[in-house]
């Protein structure tokens, strides 16, 4: 159990909760994704998921914009 202080801002009353952390499941969000990264990196070696990967992902995504923004024009990657 935590406690928690906090305000609702300048000037006003200090109020106190406690809380409890919620468990969350290892499969939940990337916590594998981020210990292989973490033990490639400690271990010297390339990570599963590099950062060439998330550039790729997020180019892949920004022509699917362009491309909706153009009434389906076929937009060329590289951008």
């Amino acid at each position: 159990m935590e406690n928690v202080a906090y305000s609702s801002g300048l000037g006003q009353a200090i109020v106190q909760h406690d809380f409890f952390q919620l468990s969350i499941p290892d499969k939940w969000g990337y916590r594998e994704e981020d210990t292989r990264f973490v033990d490639a990196i400690l271990e010297g070696k390339i990570p599963p998921v590099t950062a060439e990967d998330g550039y790729k992902a997020i180019e892949l995504v920004e022509a699917r914009y362009r491309s909706a923004q153009h009434d389906g024009e076929r937009i060329q990657l590289p951008l």
